[in-house]
């Protein structure tokens, strides 16, 4: 009786072991790399024009989803912006201040960003 229930014990812990370190391995083979554009998916030149030309344009910056642009005058822009967000396929846009503009092209945003520069 005491020899089935020890090994019991020790093929049901054997068997716990074995799992859990096999869980382990799944979790640390778990990717932490974050992948962005390289290349910009819209024609950043009429991008550009749309927003009123290279000259209304006093800065742009990006985050990991979003492009931030700085203008000289908003009301330079050529095309409503509702349009211009679903022309080159933006997810949305915010309007901070008087002369900034926040387009949410997700990954993309950085690569316009280096391209508008």
């Amino acid at each position: 009786m005491k020899k089935t229930t020890f090994l019991n014990v020790i093929t049901f812990g054997l068997f716990y072991l074995y799992s859990k370190n096999k869980s382990k391995k799944k979790y640390v083979n778990s990717s932490d790399k974050l992948y962005t554009s390289d290349k910009p998916l819209i024609s950043v030149s009429d991008f550009v024009n749309d927003l009123g030309g290279k000259d209304n344009i006093l800065d742009s910056s990006a985050t990991i989803s979003s492009l931030l642009v700085i203008l000289k005058d908003i009301n330079k822009i050529k095309i409503d912006l509702k349009s211009i967000t679903k022309k080159y396929q933006a997810k949305g846009f915010v309007i901070s201040g008087k002369n900034k503009i926040r387009f949410l092209f997700g990954d993309n945003s950085k690569a316009i960003c280096q391209k508008m520069k």
